[in-house]
């Protein structure tokens, strides 16, 4: 019934009901009108956004919206559709619109989830609710909200506010009850649910307990929520994989003014509340925006930053590979190829172009790191001059699996690879980076393959704490990045700083003897590079006590 009202609805509103008779016009609003006097229910009129999610079969459905769209109700309407049996996708039901809907794609739509066997089970339902808390989320929002749009002639106990029992119960055996963020996260597991409605935000733990409960049952959670967090897993793990086209999750943003309630004048009462722009695109058009100040904020995750990838010269340049290795979390490896002759894009004011051409992030033993260092370099042909690892690893204590005797770094060493002390300088080398990430002469200084994904996800995510607008009251400013899914950008950061930290000159010095070049103590090796006119020269780094890399050659004509 609530479909054909708003079916007849909007032909009313777009002249379209002159298709009908009087008789036929009169015959559906006198079984609307005998349907809401038997029932007790009031006729819910969802918007356009509303009516496809009811439709739509998804283990995962999420509405993100802004203030007052309707996503409470949309979803507490799901909800009351399935404990009752009139949710269009229950069996019986999705029958009726594959034969009787007045709209012909609905009816197309019902006919395939027919044919695909997809539907709802019919009631007794078992539902659950997760809300913030429950003097707020539950006896002030979800449970009056339910109760509104409910068929008061068929519930059978009204007990949200009862801090015994908190749920609803139908005579048909249905049940609808709440549970809180605030409890346990042992309590949110147990038995099957059908459907779970998570009002607002959960905790992503929460949230897997859900999945959890309604896989067995072939249920599903509809989630609907403002995302006044900012960029957080629900971003990620819900809406960044419905527009990556993952199966089995459908998701919505709903923008206020599209609540057919709500006015102009309401929506600018909101705006005029909100602290910045930012807040307006969250409150009034249900967007994701980082709610602390994003490091990279210069840098956006397309051309001229993200580049296709190409071929490494195997004689041009530095090559560096960043390794930030953890226990709890996989290892993070990026290699980095640094352009001092401009072979791919012009220098920017002589200096050097750097990219960031390949990433991994897995887990695994030493052992595994080694093997994905030399398979890697071997499909590049190319291996790295210079190894970095974070300054922890070189010390005795670190929280790593190894013998307890050696660091990190002394593994390394033993594997036949010759780590340096990355730099620990975190603000002087986020300052650094952004000076690389400004665009002139239409391209930045450091660049990204498209194929680093991990590395990418991270950069988008790389936010200092919220601390704008009310925020301000409660502490002073920090410029520290959150420590949470950086290990590549860390990586990015630490290989970008030790490249500016060196300084290259030409001249004369003593070739080391390759029997006593320890690298244990040296920070350089043998390579290949390029003098200023193109000539290749064959030489060992050697540093010295300034800092600056000497590169020897035989004779001025060499030059």
């Amino acid at each position: 019934p609530a479909y054909t009202h708003h079916e007849f609805r909007k032909q009313y509103l777009s002249g379209e009901i002159k298709k009908y008779t009087a008789e036929e016009c009169t015959t559906i609003y006198k079984e609307l009108a005998a349907w809401q006097l038997a029932k007790a229910r009031n006729l819910f009129t969802p918007n356009n956004k509303s009516a496809v999610f009811f439709l739509e079969y998804a283990l995962i459905k999420a509405i993100f919206g802004g203030n007052r769209s309707g996503k409470t109700v949309t979803c507490a309407t799901e909800v009351i559709m399935m404990c009752e049996g009139w949710h269009p996708l229950q069996r019986a039901n999705l029958e009726i619109l594959a034969t009787k809907a007045l709209n012909k794609d609905v009816r197309n739509h019902a006919s395939i989830y027919l044919d695909e066997k997809k539907w709802y089970r019919a009631p007794p339902i078992a539902a659950r609710c997760e809300v913030v808390d429950f003097p707020a989320g539950c006896e002030k929002i979800a449970g009056p909200t339910v109760l509104e749009w409910a068929t008061r002639s068929e519930l059978k106990t009204i007990a949200f506010d009862n801090e015994k029992k908190r749920k609803f119960e139908w005579k048909n055996g249905s049940f609808l009850e709440f549970m809180s963020h605030d409890q346990d996260l042992e309590s949110h597991g147990g038995v099957s649910r059908d459907v779970i409605w998570e009002d607002e935000e959960p905790p992503s733990e929460i949230h897997q307990e859900n999945l959890m409960r309604v896989l067995d049952s072939e249920g599903h959670i509809v989630l609907g929520m403002t995302a006044v967090k900012g960029y957080t897993w629900v971003k990620d793990a819900v809406w960044d994989e419905y527009e990556k086209g993952k199966p089995n999750i459908y998701a919505v943003k709903m923008r206020t003014i599209e609540n057919p309630i709500i006015t102009e004048k309401m929506v600018e009462t909101i705006r005029e509340e909100c602290l910045d722009k930012d807040e307006e695109d969250i409150r009034l058009e249900g967007e994701f925006r980082a709610r602390g100040g994003l490091v990279y904020f210069m840098a956006k995750d397309k051309r001229p930053w993200i580049i296709e990838p190409f071929d490494i010269p195997e004689d041009k340049g530095i090559f560096i590979l960043n390794i930030d290795t953890h226990i709890a979390t996989p290892h993070g490896l990026l290699w980095q190829w640094i352009d001092y002759e401009g072979l791919i894009h012009d220098l920017i004011d002589e200096k050097p172009n750097y990219y960031n051409v390949k990433e991994m992030f897995m887990n695994g033993t030493m052992s595994d790191i080694n093997d994905w260092i030399k398979v890697s370099e071997d499909e590049m042909k190319r291996k790295h001059d210079y190894f970095l690892l974070e300054p922890a690893a070189f010390d005795i204590g670190k929280d790593q699996t190894r013998p307890e005797e050696k660091t990190l770094a002394d593994q390394f060493f033993d594997m036949g690879h010759y780590p340096e002390r990355a730099s620990k300088d975190l603000s002087g080398g986020i300052q650094f980076v952004r000076s690389l990430l400004l665009v002139k002469n239409k391209h930045p200084r450091l660049m990204t393959f498209k194929t680093c994904g991990r590395l990418r996800w991270e950069r988008g995510k790389y936010q200092t704490p919220d601390l704008t607008g009310r925020a301000k009251d409660r502490r002073a400013p920090s410029d520290k990045p959150a420590d949470k899914d950086d290990h590549l950008v860390e990586c990015e950061r630490r290989g970008c700083s030790f490249v500016n930290d060196i300084r290259i000159e030409i001249g004369v010095t003593h070739l080391v003897d390759e029997e006593e070049y320890d690298p244990r103590f040296s920070k350089r090796k043998k390579k290949i590079h390029t003098a200023p006119d193109g000539t290749i020269l064959n030489v060992d780094f050697e540093e010295r006590d300034d800092g600056v890399v000497q590169i020897p050659y035989n004779s001025p004509e060499d030059m």
